[in-house]
């Protein structure tokens, strides 16, 4: 199944819904420091045009 987003699969600048670049977004990060061996995590809220994405996504099939 394709990204969405993915240029190889949409033609033109920008996709669907106005996303100029793949709707893929890791919430959480984690793995262990390879130095130190301590475990390091990263969480990031998803940008906004995403967030609508997933909003309107929502509301289309009714998840």
């Amino acid at each position: 199944m394709p990204i969405w987003g993915d240029r190889h699969y949409v033609q033109g600048e920008k996709g669907a819904e106005g996303i100029d670049h793949q709707a893929l977004h890791a919430f959480r990060l984690g793995f262990l420091h390879p130095r130190t061996g301590t475990r390091v995590e990263f969480q990031a809220e998803p940008p906004g045009e995403f967030s609508r994405l997933l909003a309107r996504l929502r509301v289309s099939t009714g998840r």
